[in-house]
């Protein structure tokens, strides 16, 4: 009972910590959505070459999408006639950072954490997109037939912005954060502050297995944080940290897949290795210039610490609307797919004898025990079989 309560208070600690900075994220989020249009964007990354890159990545690191929200994005911009290089840049540089985790990176990393990940995702784009123009090199450049993959309808209002936000942005992160938060909850709880020195997991061996986790892993930029928070929690360095809050919401299983689909396998490779690079340098400038206790001395979080009132009411907004978001999206459909089932058991329109349990109907307006046709009916059409017709 000790430990699930410690589990229990680490990661609730966690979320009221990282829920008002994210809701805030949110927000701001929402209002790039209606002032970034994607027709712009497709418009920008046309043309091949370094400017298109340039130009996506510059696109990229702000729009407010998660690991998997940019996918679709990626593939129209290349349906549309993108570069491959413009797409892979878009690909790398979109999903590592955006208004709502650099809010929430600030919140729980410090200042020098959240600046560095907006750095470091436009330094990945770019080299993302010049590794994958270097691999295709001399190829001709065949942008793949449109498939299901389209822009979505432009967001032109206040309420769509709201919407965006807290709406559509908890139900795209819903499961990758919650996996966040459980995981980072467990490090936290259980992994004594000195595991990765005791593991023999410092310097380049601490990277190479962030990163062989980091990399099929599906955990969006916000949901990366508490794990970030959490490896330093544990003795990790804040360069390893660093390589997996670049590695992580930049890879996984879905992004290669879409990758080697539309870019090719060449592609994929030169991508991961961008990633790589990137993260693994960034991680040693972090190691070598910047020691553990200044990182950790921006942290606000400090483990185990009791949550505020704020940062409570904050969480618990928070999870209203991961919930409200995850019965939306998945329980929704199926129970109007149930009512749908139901409503043509009754056999309304038709000549068969309708179910008791959707065709009677005790009201006084109906008439005690009346048998109609579905809530459609304006008044009772059967017969006293209760066989409904037109």
């Amino acid at each position: 009972m000790e430990i699930l309560t410690k589990y229990l208070t680490e990661t609730w600690s966690m979320l009221a910590t990282l829920a008002p900075w994210l809701l805030l994220g949110f927000a701001i989020a929402g209002l790039i959505s209606i002032l970034l249009k994607r027709s712009t964007v497709v418009r920008f990354l046309g043309k091949p070459g370094l400017g298109s890159i340039v130009r996506a990545t510059i696109v990229g690191v702000p729009m407010p999408l998660c690991s998997c929200g940019v996918i679709p994005v990626a593939a129209a911009i290349r349906e549309k006639g993108a570069g491959k290089g413009a797409t892979a840049a878009f690909l790398a540089s979109t999903p590592e950072t955006g208004a709502d985790s650099f809010v929430a990176t600030w919140g729980m990393l410090g200042p020098f954490m959240a600046f560095i990940r907006v750095a470091l995702a436009f330094v990945n784009g770019v080299l993302a997109g010049l590794f994958v123009s270097l691999v295709n090199r001399g190829e001709k450049d065949e942008v793949a037939a449109a498939g299901s993959s389209v822009l979505t309808e432009e967001r032109k209002s206040i309420a769509d912005a709201v919407r965006y936000a807290f709406i559509r942005m908890p139900g795209d992160m819903a499961r990758s954060l919650a996996v966040g938060l459980l995981l980072a909850g467990a490090v936290a709880a259980f992994l004594p502050a000195d595991f990765a020195q005791s593991a023999g997991l410092s310097g380049l061996a601490a990277y190479v297995v962030v990163t062989l986790v980091a990399v099929p892993l599906y955990v969006c930029s916000v949901g990366s944080i508490p794990l970030a928070a959490a490896m330093i929690h544990a003795g990790f360095s804040p360069g390893a940290a660093l390589v997996f809050l670049v590695a992580g919401p930049a890879t996984n299983v879905a992004t290669i897949v879409t990758m080697k689909n539309y870019l090719g396998g060449k592609s994929v490779v030169a991508y991961l290795a961008s990633i790589v690079v990137t993260a693994w340098t960034a991680g040693f400038l972090v190691d070598l210039g910047l020691g553990r206790a200044a990182v950790v001395g921006q942290m606000p979080h400090a483990m185990g610490q009791e949550a505020g009132l704020f940062g409570g009411i904050a969480a618990a907004v928070l999870l209203v609307l991961l919930l409200h978001a995850v019965l939306t999206r998945h329980f929704k459909p199926l129970l109007k797919s149930a009512r749908s089932r139901q409503e043509a058991s009754c056999g309304c329109g038709s000549e068969r004898a309708a179910e008791p349990s959707c065709c009677h109907e005790n009201t006084p307006a109906r008439g005690e025990g009346a048998c109609h046709c579905g809530e459609k009916a304006s008044a009772p059409k059967a017969d006293g079989g209760c066989h409904c017709h037109e």
